[in-house]
């Protein structure tokens, strides 16, 4: 381990791990390795993701203010707050990568489609608890309460945390997606098995709710909200995802040749990869 962590502190790599990380080592090992132990900079950003964050931008705004007894910013402002986010992002490194006969405009014409519908159909619990929270924990196991022999953190941020009426704390994770799956609440998910983790220990409560607010980019525009089905174990299964990536990454950090340990694995992801021409031209 300690060969490990030298290795870590020597590239001035951070040691902590996110769910986003692990994500991308479960997708494809070498986008991992080029990502986050080489830090090869992204050649562009996929113009999805950009929308994403702005509109994540613009309900952060929103909730704050209902967290803080406030009114809802009118449409107007919301999507001002967006467009400012998809202009800071087009303007910056790395390039956003736009589909063919889009741009900025575009981008900004659906950011107001999608807040118009959260404008109408929108999430307002009753009681905001938190809103964009950071968490930063030691990698510990739910179930036996041992702490891991690792010296990352988990890192990452809850969307929105709420209370219901009888004082369950219910985690709400935003999602702008394409269509609406139905089916997924039902599924393993390892972010949200983290972020029940750690909102369990950041509010000091013994079990949480889970939540998805998808607004969904169909022709009409809309948005649902939908609980996650809680599955026995999801945290501790959660938690052993975490250490099982982990010690693939170490192993490759220790090897000297670890690049080929954390292959390639080609999908529908590869065609907007921000690393796509630097893999294409690796071929050691």
């Amino acid at each position: 381990m300690s060969t490990v962590i030298d290795l870590l502190r020597r590239d001035q790599q951070d040691l902590y791990v996110s769910a986003s990380a692990l994500k991308t080592l479960d997708a494809c090992g070498r986008q991992y390795w080029y990502h986050y132990v080489q830090g090869v900079p992204a050649e562009d950003v996929p113009a999805r993701m950009v929308l994403g964050s702005a509109i994540h931008k613009a309900l952060s705004i929103a909730y704050h203010h209902l967290r803080d007894g406030e009114p809802v910013p009118v449409l107007n402002t919301l999507v001002s707050v967006a467009g400012a986010a998809i202009t800071a992002a087009v303007a910056s490194t790395p390039a956003v990568h736009f589909d063919a006969g889009s741009g900025p405009g575009e981008l900004v014409e659906e950011a107001t489609r999608l807040l118009t519908a959260w404008a109408e159909q929108g999430y307002r619990p009753a009681r905001v608890i938190a809103v964009e929270v950071p968490f930063n924990l030691p990698l510990m196991h739910p179930e036996t309460g041992e702490v891991l022999p690792f010296e990352e953190h988990v890192v990452g941020a809850l969307d929105l945390v709420v209370a219901e009426d009888n004082g369950t704390v219910v985690v709400v994770d935003h999602k702008i997606t394409s269509r609406l799956d139905r089916q997924k609440t039902e599924q393993p998910d390892l972010q949200m098995s983290i972020y029940a983790w750690a909102a369990e220990q950041m509010f000091n409560v013994d079990k949480v709710g889970l939540r998805y607010q998808d607004i969904v980019r169909t022709k009409t525009a809309k948005v649902e909200v939908q609980e996650v089905v809680r599955i026995p174990h999801d945290e501790a299964e959660g938690i052993e995802a975490v250490a099982s990536g982990l010690e693939v990454l170490h192993l490759a950090l220790s090897h000297p040749k670890g690049k080929r340990l954390m292959g390639r694995r080609r999908s529908w992801r590869c065609k907007e990869c921000g690393w796509r021409r630097h893999c294409a031209e690796d071929r050691t």
